[in-house]
């Protein structure tokens, strides 16, 4: 599974949002984030439709994080950016390979163990953990291996 660009580029932005306090233009959130501007807008849409930002219209208007980064998660954002975050679907009732093969039902089981962890770990990394990480100070056990490698 490969996350996509989008929800790569949502993650900069809501990042840069969440350092950042205050109004930022799409013009200098595109310079900041190294997106193209007519991205920064698209994304940006969706992430206010889900709540996690805000805009401002006139001379000085621009976007803002109208979640507090300690209430939006990785798992939040690709849930809104990802057409679907499941490894794999397969419906193990009625799936062939589980009758003519029934060892399969122990791969179904490994999948399955992914998709939890895979879940579990974006759940877990909050925009706020990631910047105070990011900012030399203690991180989480997830962060910590991150900031390591």
């Amino acid at each position: 599974m490969q996350l996509n660009a989008k929800t790569d580029y949502a993650i900069r932005i809501v990042i840069y949002l969440a350092g950042h306090r205050g109004v930022t233009s799409a013009q200098d959130l595109s310079k900041a984030v190294g997106i193209p501007k007519q991205y920064v807008f698209s994304i940006v849409n969706e992430l206010r439709g889900a709540g996690i930002v805000a805009s401002t219209r006139g001379v000085n208007g621009g976007f803002y994080l109208a979640k507090a980064p300690d209430k939006v998660t990785l798992w939040d954002i690709a849930e809104i950016t990802e057409t679907t975050m499941q490894i794999v679907h397969v419906d193990v009732d009625s799936c062939v390979s589980m009758t003519v093969m029934p060892e399969y039902r122990l791969v179904d089981g490994v999948y399955r163990a992914l998709q939890h962890q895979l879940e579990a770990i974006l759940k877990i990394a909050s925009i706020a953990e990631i910047l105070r990480c990011a900012g030399g100070n203690p991180c989480s056990g997830l962060l910590q291996e991150s900031r390591a490698q």
